[in-house]
């Protein structure tokens, strides 16, 4: 049978057959291998090039071979340990970057949140007014977004694959799974929702039922569990499949305050979460044990994100403090950088002493840049220098989310104006539009 490892490549396959004028050939592989097909796509084709360029520049050759170990070669894995921030690696500064915005969606209320597949083919949105949208990143591409802040989702090319109304509440967190077609949400009607979307039905498969709002939720790489923080101060860790939820024995080692993000590493060895509390912690994916404690993190003022970079080594954090932060997880969790946001002007300095909202910081998908919400724009920093080298201007009122995509120059921002602006580095699809 089919490994579940290939079903992507199979849909990357039909979807480029398709695109390429062989109908029946996609049509007979899907049936082969039991893959629904998916809509025309040249990802395939983009993702050889792509490969083909860091081969060329890295001097790997990937092969089918087992490596020392005799464990077939994983190329994500090699790709995992080949992009991204190395503090101790010198490297050329990037060029400055030029985000254009590519299509913006609308939702009834405040946008709140958004995540991009770890493909990087769909992105999806939540909101205040409950709903969850789900968009495809290639139509969004090709979208002929008119000049102004409009935008009609009801054309046939139309980027919303599906809107799913299942919550009660605003929706604070969406997540995609590792591998399968299967999207969850978090809320504070203190539910955690699982949809399959590339079923026609528009309600959630599978809910689990907490006790308090449910701020952020995030899959371990095998698919098999989630984790959630919310106000309660312990974390769970919940087995998908049962639909239980596992807390740490040992109450003394949680946060004392709400927990506003939970994320793991990517060999799922390490998860961390931050509070409201104005500590990080790290802990041990497989014991769940607490390991360490960056307390007053941020000058004891709330911390509100955390993401760790691609390759394990460091963790990028935001606060209310105003400044943004990156930790060395290999040296203890020493602070390695400080940049002030909020309007404070970058560099290492203080950030912004009057600012009080949520401050929230993701990676670009090589980790060059970092962007943050400011009010009403998203920042563009220079993750070694600490220098702002973009605003993304557009929205009407304050940013309250900003997604990175894992494998493209893209970004989607989410504001209090309702929309969400999907953002494309402006030569990654030719001329300013």
């Amino acid at each position: 049978p089919m490994s579940r490892c290939n079903k992507p490549l199979y849909e990357l396959i039909i979807s480029q057959l398709k695109e390429d004028g062989f109908s029946r050939l996609a049509a007979a592989l899907s049936e082969a291998s039991m893959t629904p097909p998916g809509p025309p796509s040249s990802r395939l084709s983009q993702l050889v090039t792509l490969g083909s360029a860091i081969e060329k520049e890295r001097g790997i050759q990937f092969t089918s071979q087992p490596d020392e170990d005799g464990d077939p070669m994983d190329i994500m894995d090699v790709l995992r340990e080949i992009r991204g921030v190395d503090f101790d690696a010198e490297v050329v500064p990037p060029s400055f970057p030029n985000y254009q915005t590519r299509y913006i969606t609308t939702h009834k209320n405040s946008c709140t949140c958004a995540a991009f597949s770890s493909d990087g083919k769909y992105i999806a949105t939540g909101s205040l007014d409950t709903s969850i949208k789900l968009m495809d990143v290639d139509k969004m591409m090709m979208f002929n977004q008119l000049k102004g802040d409009t935008s009609d989702d009801m054309q046939l090319s139309r980027p919303v694959m599906k809107t799913f109304y299942d919550h009660s509440a605003v929706v604070n967190c969406v997540e995609f799974h590792p591998y399968l077609p299967i999207l969850a949400s978090c809320s504070s009607d203190c539910t955690i929702k699982l949809y399959e979307y590339s079923a026609s039905v528009k309600k959630a498969f599978k809910s689990f039922q907490d006790t308090h709002n449910i701020r952020s939720i995030c899959f371990h790489p095998s698919g098999d569990y989630l984790l959630s923080g919310g106000d309660h101060t312990a974390i769970r860790l919940w087995d998908v499949n049962a639909q239980k939820a596992y807390v740490n024995p040992k109450s003394e080692k949680n946060h004392f305050g709400a927990v506003n993000k939970v994320t793991y590493t990517s060999d799922g060895k390490l998860y961390a979460s931050c509070s409201a509390d104005g500590s990080i912690k790290l802990w041990d994916g497989v014991s769940n044990e607490c390991t360490n404690t960056i307390t007053n993190a941020h000058g004891g003022r709330e911390v509100c994100s955390i993401q760790f970079s691609r390759n394990k080594k460091y963790i990028l954090s935001s606060g209310k403090d105003a400044t943004i932060r990156i930790w060395d997880v290999y040296a203890g969790c020493r602070q390695l950088k400080r940049i002030a946001a909020g309007g404070g002007g970058g560099g290492g300095g203080g950030g912004n002493k009057n600012w009080d909202a949520s401050l929230n910081a993701c990676f670009s998908y090589n980790e060059d840049f970092i962007f943050s919400n400011e009010e009403g724009t998203c920042v563009v920093w220079d993750t070694r220098s600490g220098e702002l080298v973009q605003r993304l201007a557009g929205h009407n009122s304050a940013v309250r989310w900003i997604a990175s995509s894992p494998s493209e120059p893209q970004a989607l921002t989410c504001s209090d104006d309702h929309r969400a602006r999907f953002w494309v580095e402006e030569g990654n699809f030719g001329t300013n539009q």
